[in-house]
């Protein structure tokens, strides 16, 4: 089977994710049975751990949960395979109005030109994936297609299902780059401003040292250093008598 690709984010796929999900020998799979285990290891609580009601999981710090829970217990590092995963095996994405409390923190990404860096909080759920109910993680299983999916006359590749947990994967990688974008303009707005600034009294030092700017950025100098000079005194001289005058 070909592994369903983001051409957003590259995606290191780990080898069971290839066919049938593999289980362990009480029925859970070896995916979720891993996602249970990795949440029971409190010193990573800071980074990945039960939310507050026990329904939900948050991945509270992305970039470090990838650099450092990943390889441990999935063999990759990947943050967006993850996350198409968990969208596999139906959990689902947590997503909060910017009105709405955020006990984690926000949600946000950092574009550096072609590459996306996760920050922020990302909360997961699945109804039976919940704190101190291993019972319920047998009946997890992993989303297969059903056989009319698989007639010849099907145009394309991807599945209902996979397309489903691409829209979600995609539709939160969306939010994620909107957010960052207003804060760019922001940023770029406050950043033209300052330049402007920078001009009006580069500008003005010009003037006071007798030059003047073209166009093209060529120095013209408007008056000779006597005349500056001259000016400089005629200058300091009106001022004084403007102080001592009644």
């Amino acid at each position: 089977m070909t592994a369903i690709v983001n051409n957003t984010v590259p995606v290191e796929e780990p080898m069971q994710d290839v066919g049938v999900a593999p289980t362990s020998g009480n029925g859970v799979p070896d995916f979720v049975k891993k996602l249970y285990r990795m949440l029971e290891e409190k010193e990573h609580d800071p980074i990945v751990s039960w939310g507050k009601s026990g329904e939900t999981f948050v991945v509270k710090e992305p970039n470090e949960f990838a650099k450092i829970i990943l390889p441990k217990h999935f063999k990759h590092n990947n943050f967006a395979s993850f996350v198409r995963q968990l969208n596999k095996y139906d959990f689902h994405k947590i997503k909060t109005t910017e009105d709405a409390a955020k006990p984690y923190g926000d949600q946000a990404c950092c574009v550096f030109f072609y590459r996306i860096d996760f920050t922020g909080a990302w909360e997961f759920q699945h109804p039976k994936f919940q704190v101190d109910k291993r019972d319920l993680l047998e009946k997890i299983k992993r989303k297969t297609p059903s056989n009319k999916k698989l007639v010849p006359t099907q145009t394309s590749s991807t599945t209902p299902e996979h397309q489903s947990a691409m829209s979600e994967e995609h539709q939160a990688q969306m939010d994620l780059l909107l957010k960052a974008q207003t804060k760019m303009q922001a940023d770029l707005i406050h950043c033209e401003a300052k330049i402007r600034t920078q001009e009006q009294l580069i500008q003005r030092l010009l003037g006071i040292l007798g030059y003047s700017c073209s166009d093209d950025g060529t120095l013209i100098k408007v008056e000779s250093t006597t005349d500056f000079m001259d000016n400089i005194t005629k200058a300091q001289l009106q001022s004084r008598s403007q102080t001592t005058s009644p």
